[in-house]
């Protein structure tokens, strides 16, 4: 394992560069999410519980439930196209290569898929 080494500045240019990609930057908005058999649908209760509670570990269960066996294509900042198929509702997301070699792919799927449900779901 190669040595490394930390200083305060790290630390200050890891917040900026998470501050960049989930606040007002567009890191995130660099992700395309492509479902070519479409979404499942959520059931009621994990829709209001959503809207209740929007956190990630919220966002990613429902996710779960909408991937479950249909096909994801996920377009990465770099143009590279990932796909990968959730065929188990207790699957980690770990599991695929797409989020270990792109960690905030996990945010931008599932608040694009919280997005689509919301959208669909709440009648104005």
């Amino acid at each position: 394992m190669e040595a490394i080494e930390l200083t305060r500045q790290d630390y200050i240019d890891g917040l900026a560069s998470v501050a960049e990609a989930s606040g007002g930057g567009t890191y995130l908005y660099k992700f395309k999410a492509s479902f070519p058999e479409g979404l499942n649908t959520a059931s009621a209760l994990e829709i209001c519980r959503l809207i209740q509670n929007p956190d990630l570990d919220a966002k990613v269960r429902l996710a779960r439930i909408c991937l479950l066996g249909k096909p994801c294509e996920v377009t990465n900042p770099d143009g590279s196209v990932e796909k990968f198929k959730m065929n188990n509702a207790d699957d980690s997301f770990d599991a695929f290569d797409e989020f270990k070699k792109w960690p905030l792919a996990l945010m931008a799927v599932a608040d694009a898929i919280y997005g689509f449900v919301l959208k669909k779901s709440v009648r104005l």
